[in-house]
């Protein structure tokens, strides 16, 4: 028997990441975007949605916000540049409906941050660490949601920054103490690279992502497994965690 259809909303289906899960779920018999939303369209409260997928600007994920509240829906969360009022607002939503929310859907990316912990309360505070983060050049938000939630996860580890990295260079900014420097060039999809400096050593992690697939991919499959949770507000790795157990 086959798996019933995911149906759909997306919000920010104009931009470069709705464009592109409009593709991937024309291809895919199990998913169904029934509504669509942005700066010219909004969605009919009249048809039946699973999940609301959300990857626009500031402003039209807080309508999409308020409209998943009061449908009731399930929403996953990938726009980034979001204020603290916002942030809050939907702290306040995942009492009531369950939220999925991360700066970057790539599983390969939540795997690294995972490291990430277990390697900076290993090598603090002997060793310092910094961040740099490369992407294309219509990326509006410096530094990017990916580094700020990797120094945010260094930094609950105890981590130390470098204070002599990017000092010559333009686009440094301290997150939580670490410092990440941030570049914009051509047509980078996304590139995040970590490095912890020891006394006679160096060890360099990175992420590279080479297809924007990989960004819709991880966020249509945590749609899939948020349909099925209850309120509460979640990250990635938690959706890993369930599938792993």
């Amino acid at each position: 028997m086959n798996a019933p259809t995911l149906k759909l909303l997306l919000s920010g289906s104009s931009g470069r990441m709705g464009q592109l899960i409009e593709r991937i779920a024309a291809q895919r018999p199990d998913l169904e975007i029934v509504g669509r939303a942005n700066q010219d369209q909004w969605f009919d409260s009249a048809i039946p949605a699973d999940v609301l997928v959300d990857f626009s600007l500031p402003d039209l994920c807080r309508r999409s916000l308020e409209f998943a509240l009061h449908q009731q829906l399930p929403m996953v969360i990938g726009t980034t540049g979001i204020d603290d009022d916002l942030q809050h607002a939907i702290q306040q939503a995942a009492a009531y409906i369950p939220i999925c929310q991360a700066a970057n859907f790539s599983i390969g990316v939540e795997v690294l941050r995972s490291a990430l912990r277990q390697i900076a309360r290993q090598l603090a505070p002997d060793f310092t660490v910094s961040i740099s983060e490369t992407h294309h050049r219509g990326k509006l938000d410096a530094p990017s949601g990916t580094a700020i939630v990797l120094a945010r996860t260094l930094s609950a580890e105890g981590a130390r920054s470098d204070d002599a990295f990017g000092q010559n260079q333009s686009m440094v900014h301290a997150v939580d103490h670490i410092s990440i420097h941030s570049a914009r060039e051509s047509d980078v999809i996304g590139e995040h690279a970590v490095v912890f400096k020891g006394v006679g050593e160096q060890l360099d992690l990175k992420h590279r992502a080479t297809d924007r697939s990989v960004f819709a991919l991880g966020a249509l499959r945590a749609a899939a497994w948020l349909a099925k949770q209850p309120a509460g507000l979640y990250a990635l790795r938690d959706m890993l965690e369930t599938d792993s157990a």
